[in-house]
């Protein structure tokens, strides 16, 4: 949240927290850091809460499910472990602005690794739901319809019925079933693609939590925010952390200096 707002133009959007922690330790922490952010930002801030866990992938589209009504655009997805740039919300923007067409799904500030200049932007045959704006126009038609009970509640059958030749391994079992894995397929199925930068505009810094393992998963809260904070700048300090098998860390400056960007380099697409 304190990279939130030192983004440039972040009180232009609403802010809306879909929280869906109730019964885990530090419920109430988390409560009270959120609540303390709507109430110093009451004209933008607002909370969307489960009163039991419904999962990610449920809470993640139903929030979207809340949030597009409010847009005629897109809506940005940030979660509680990605880190953005101040140019983030200029960034996507402009890119809204320049070089969206009707093959882009979403725009993301995430790329794996730097592969070029500050100023270069390219089509990405890949998602990824690490600071992403999602198009209003494509969530609507194609993905609300899959956020149904058959998907909610059984996600492997629901993938390998609807999507069976994509991402289902030698053993009938749909991998990467989440919301993230929903938006690949659709983004497959359709041949549609992400603007990504060449640098990125966001880092993802979740070392631990549902899918991962960490050496700090069972230490104190405040050792786990002192952990983060040595990593934050070095992504070996963040791999090190990481005792599972994605050590997919990527740095971002605070800012960025460019005033136009360029579409230069297109992935394979198919």
């Amino acid at each position: 949240m304190n990279y939130l707002k030192k983004a440039r133009g972040y009180d232009n959007y609403n802010i809306v927290f879909a929280i869906d922690k109730y019964g885990h330790p530090g419920q109430e922490q988390l409560l009270d850091i959120v609540n303390e952010f709507c109430v110093e930002h009451l004209d933008i801030a607002s909370i969307i809460s489960e009163k039991q866990s419904v999962g990610l992938t449920r809470n993640i589209l139903g929030g979207y499910k809340h949030c597009f009504p409010m847009s005629e655009d897109f809506v940005i997805i940030i979660e509680d472990d990605i880190r953005i740039s101040a140019d983030f919300f200029e960034y996507i923007e402009h890119c809204f602005e320049n070089f969206v067409d009707e093959n882009t799904l979403a725009i993301t500030g995430y790329c794996s690794k730097v592969r070029g200049t500050v100023g270069e932007v390219f089509q990405m045959g890949h998602y990824y739901s690490l600071g992403t704006a999602v198009l209003k126009n494509k969530f609507e038609k194609y993905v609300l319809p899959h956020c149904t009970f058959d998907y909610f509640y059984n996600r492997n059958k629901y993938m390998v019925n609807t999507f069976p030749d994509i991402m289902v391994d030698r053993h009938g079992v749909a991998t990467h079933n989440e919301q993230a894995g929903l938006h690949q397929r659709i983004l497959k199925h359709n041949k549609f693609h992400m603007i990504a930068p060449h640098v990125p505009r966001v880092q993802h810094f979740g070392c631990l939590g549902g899918n991962r393992r960490s050496k700090i998963d069972n230490a104190s809260f405040e050792v786990q925010v002192a952990a983060l904070n040595d990593a934050m700048n070095d992504a070996s300090k963040l791999a090190a952390l990481e005792t599972t098998t994605f050590k997919d860390y990527v740095i971002t400056k605070d800012d960025h200096e460019w005033k136009q960007l360029r579409m230069v380099s297109h992935e394979n697409i198919s």
